[in-house]
Order: C-alpha cells, then sequence, then structure tokens
C-alpha cells in the first residue's frame, strides 16, 4: 500500500473538472457550481479539508467521493445546513467504510439516508422542540439491507458503487496521472 504522502491530492480547479463531469454540470453554468462547492468548503465541508488564506486547498481522493456524496444529497433537496450538522463531524465514509463501497461485487452497495426532519413534531421533549433537530438514518448495503428503511420513511437511496465509478471515470478523463488509483485504502470487501 502506498503511503498517505503518494495519494492523489487534488486542487479546487480539479475537484470542481472532475466533480462538474461527474454530475453532468452545464459549461454555461460552471460559476454557479463552483459558488455551491465553495459555500459547502466555507461549511467545513468536507472534513479536514485545508483551507484558508495561507494557502490552496488540497483533497485528498476520500475526500472528492464525500462531496460527491454531498452533492448527490443536495440534488435530492438536502440543504447544505443541513448536511454541516450532520456531516462535519462524521463524513459518511467514516461509518460506511469506502473501499468496500468501492470494491463491491455486485456492484450494488447503496446507501438509504433519512432526515428525520419532522421528527421534532412527534416528539414533546423539551430539547427536540426546534426545527433544527433532526434525527439521521443512514443504512447501508445491498438493496435488502435498507427496503424497510425506505418504505418505513421516504428516503434518498443511493448507489454509492455506481457513483465510485462514475467519479474515478471522471478522474482518468480529467487528471489521467491518478488513472486508475484507488479512492479508499484498505482491504476489498471487507468492512
Amino acid at each position: 500500500m502506498k503511503s498517505p504522502a503518494d495519494r492523489p491530492k487534488f486542487t479546487f480547479a480539479q475537484v470542481r473538472s472532475v466533480l462538474a463531469e461527474t454530475i453532468g454540470v452545464d459549461h454555461a453554468k460552471m460559476k454557479t457550481f463552483e459558488a455551491r462547492l465553495q459555500q459547502l468548503q466555507k461549511l467545513g465541508l468536507p472534513t479536514g479539508t485545508n483551507v484558508g488564506r495561507s494557502g490552496r486547498a488540497q483533497y485528498s481522493y476520500p475526500q472528492v467521493a464525500e462531496i460527491l456524496f454531498y452533492l448527490d444529497l443536495l440534488d435530492s433537496g438536502a440543504t447544505p445546513a443541513l448536511l454541516q450538522v450532520h456531516f462535519a463531524t462524521s463524513p459518511l465514509y467514516s461509518t460506511h467504510p469506502g473501499h468496500f463501497v468501492e470494491d463491491a461485487s455486485n456492484g450494488e452497495y447503496r446507501v438509504a439516508v433519512r432526515f428525520n426532519a419532522l421528527g421534532h413534531l412527534r416528539n414533546a421533549e423539551p430539547g427536540r422542540a426546534k426545527a433544527t433537530v433532526f434525527d439521521l438514518v443512514i443504512r447501508g448495503g445491498s438493496r435488502a439491507d435498507f427496503l424497510d428503511l425506505v418504505d418505513e420513511q421516504p428516503s434518498i437511496v443511493i448507489n454509492l458503487t455506481r457513483r465510485i465509478a462514475s467519479l474515478k471515470s471522471a478522474v482518468a478523463n480529467l487528471v489521467p496521472s491518478y488513472a486508475g488509483a484507488k479512492i479508499f485504502p484498505g482491504k476489498p470487501g471487507s468492512l
């Protein structure tokens, strides 16, 4: 395995280009897309990114995958503030190992996400009175692993394995020196 220093690092411009290709941003809308990425950056997403006036931001490959996940949630109607509340201190791939997602043998590692935004209406506890209190339920695995969650409440379902494949394809097209690089270190297919 390569050392952390040998793993791909992306500039903000590379992240913008790769993610724009991955999600299909129209060239005429790139400034708006860039502003959305900067908004996430200002909210501390993804966690651990070196940003600020002292230097240029550097993104690891797992951080780029994390941003793609946030963009998918935004595309499904989640707000940037909601993403900040739930993922600024606990990124998705810290709880759902990325190497398992990347190496899923059947290409079907999916995640179901439910922001229980009306949970404060269903509970009389004083600490749950504000509309900004959310319960986040994430369940990942094969289709059978999360069907009960989807049947129970409205959820966002994302095939993470396919999204990772799309991201790797965009990286191969736009940053060919990183083509074939693994996004997530770890043992293939293990949790």
